[in-house]
């Protein structure tokens, strides 16, 4: 079974740029995934790790001799890594999509290869300025055209030549990044005079099926993974029609959460651990990659997803159990990636997963938990943990799942943030990435009436919708926090105390971001925080990290972001906040 992880000081990069790095992943790789780094991923139960990869970077090929200059040293650091990961039992993965899109400010690319010019889409709101420039449009590499198709074939054929030992490829054919001439709706850009004629399911199939005739002409065994991340919303796609073309030998992944309602009504269209899942999108489009005798895998979130992220993981093992349920008793499935590119730490998440897939493990839930805490935990009151595990998971119920908090919101980053008294001050930022703080957090929520999603579900909450939910996810985690400690009192091991500790920072993230709201509203319109209500509110907020700054100074993994790959909340910062909080207060 395919057990695909990776490291979390692994740096994937955001970089749009397409050409000729020697900072992305698969350079870089080779360094990071030292030999203990490897026996960490495979003592934690894994046998596969994925790479970001760039087509353009890894293979040169004479139809664009622009692409592929350190080719060389690049394959030269895979080859390396491949043969140390093998010593462990690990397969190499290289996740890409290809073709990249070539950006229009490349004029010498263009002038040469302006026959193969497909659809534009400008990538300024996303990716900001490049040298105090906004960035122009990409374009694509149009992939109806025989010369590009050819390329793609044998860019595979040769890599995968070059890389016998790779376990293979993970496809992603939509994404954030333009790619083929379908990757977006084109709402900014321009059409490709050719694939904009075609339907967008025929397009991605025929990628996918150009790669896998590529790979497996030379490599049968390397395993082709097409992962069906936003076929239908991005693309506005039928995922049963793309896999009734593919034609070969391909597993379909599929987001097992994204497609789905909680139990509070929201729908899920994220990674997520406040739905159990599998969703029924997910179970449909298994079923037709299944129907078409085609391999399955899943696509999980075994620790975090931006609910919150800046921790090792969230404590709720049952919120996973249905996912294993799936991956344990499909017959067509291959196994499962378990992460994206955060939440790659090995925790009691993991272990318990790996457990609720074994054939030993029993298909009831709370005794499936009830027999991994005794394990995991000796001398633990395992009853009373299964339950903690079970009120963690009934406490993440209706959180407030939308697309603007969960990439806006502060519960990454407000622990070690001081709001300080008065007017509003500086953008709150990204939550997934590294920005400069300040307390206005209106990207978070909604401008007036909160939006309904295709689906149904919404797009947007406001702040008070954010607050009510975060409050009551709050208070109900703090009760289920005590009776998880009760149960973990008599278990004196490094797995009780890691995970006790990582319950109560999630504990205090959950309060530092309802506070954080209500220093946002206090200020929002022009308002002031200050008075009784402001210094009460301090107050609770230096009860809360003087709680936990002794854990987050003794647990490097606490605070730390690995998308990001910096700290959202270190114990420094925290000591800083108190300091100020302590000033504050007593004047």
């Amino acid at each position: 079974m395919l057990k695909i992880w990776r490291s979390q000081y692994s740096r994937y990069g955001h970089s749009p740029e397409a050409e000729n790095e020697l900072y992305a992943e698969t350079y870089t790789a080779d360094a990071t995934y030292t030999d203990e780094e490897l026996k960490y991923i495979s003592d934690g139960g894994f046998n596969g790790i994925w790479l970001n990869m760039l087509l353009h970077n890894v293979v040169y090929n004479e139809a664009f001799p622009e692409f592929g200059l350190y080719a060389k040293e690049q394959l030269e650091k895979l080859a390396s890594l491949i043969k140390r990961a093998a010593k462990y039992g690990i397969k190499v993965y290289l996740c890409c999509q290809p073709p990249r899109a070539v950006n229009e400010w490349d004029k010498a690319f263009w002038a040469k290869h302006g026959d193969v010019a497909g659809a534009a889409e400008r990538l300024s709101a996303l990716w900001g300025t490049k040298d105090g420039h906004e960035y122009s449009n990409f374009i694509s590499i149009c992939t109806s055209l025989p010369k590009v198709q050819k390329y793609l074939e044998e860019a595979f054929a040769d890599l995968s030549r070059a890389l016998p030992d790779l376990g293979g490829y993970i496809l992603i054919t939509a994404s954030e990044f333009p790619a083929h001439c379908r990757t977006y709706p084109h709402v900014n850009g321009w059409q490709c005079p050719r694939c904009g004629k075609r339907p967008a399911e025929d397009v991605i199939a025929e990628v996918i099926n150009i790669v896998e005739r590529g790979v497996h002409s030379v490599a049968p065994q390397q395993t082709v993974i097409a992962w069906n991340w936003s076929w239908d919303t991005t693309m506005n796609a039928s995922p049963a029609e793309i896999i009734r073309q593919i034609k070969g030998n391909v597993v379909v992944m599929g987001d097992a959460e994204r497609g789905g309602y909680d139990k509070a009504g929201t729908f899920i269209d994220e990674y997520a651990m406040c739905y159990e899942g599998p969703s029924p999108v997910f179970l449909k489009d298994m079923a037709a990659a299944e129907a078409h005798g085609l391999g399955t895998a899943a696509k999980l979130q075994l620790n975090v997803t931006h609910e919150l992220a800046s921790v090792p993981n969230l404590p709720v093992p049952g919120q996973l159990f249905a996912r294993a349920q799936w991956v344990k008793h499909t017959k067509s499935c291959a196994g499962y990636m378990g992460c994206w590119n955060f939440g790659n730490a090995v925790t009691a998440n993991t272990a318990a997963f790996h457990y609720f897939v074994s054939q030993e493990c029993p298909d009831d839930m709370t005794e499936a938990l009830t027999s991994f805490a005794a394990r995991y935990f000796p001398g633990c009151d395992a009853n009373k943990v299964a339950e903690g595990w079970k009120a963690f998971g009934d406490a993440l119920e209706g959180y407030p799942h939308c697309t603007p908090w969960l990439y806006m919101g502060c519960v990454n980053w407000a622990l070690g943030y001081f709001c300080p008294p008065g007017k509003m001050s500086g953008k709150g930022g990204r939550s997934w990435l590294y920005d400069v703080r300040g307390d206005d957090l209106s990207a978070a929520f909604a401008k007036g009436s909160v939006e309904e999603g295709n689906a149904g579900g919404k797009l947007r909450f406001s702040e008070s919708e954010v607050l009510e939910r975060m409050q009551r996810i709050s208070q109900r985690w703090s009760k289920a926090l005590e009776l998880f400690e009760a149960g973990l009192a008599s278990s004196k091991c490094k797995h009780s105390e890691e995970e006790l500790n990582t319950a109560k920072v999630v504990n205090a993230c959950f309060k530092s971001a309802c506070n954080m709201i209500r220093f946002y509203m206090m200020k929002k319109d022009g308002g002031v925080a200050e008075g009784q209500e402001y210094l009460d509110l301090q107050r609770q907020e230096l009860e809360n990290v003087l709680a936990v700054v002794s854990i987050v100074k003794a647990d490097k993994r606490q605070g730390f972001h690995s998308e990001a790959q910096v700290y959202m909340f270190d114990a420094k910062m925290i000591e800083d906040k108190i300091e100020k909080l302590k000033k504050l207060l007593k004047e």
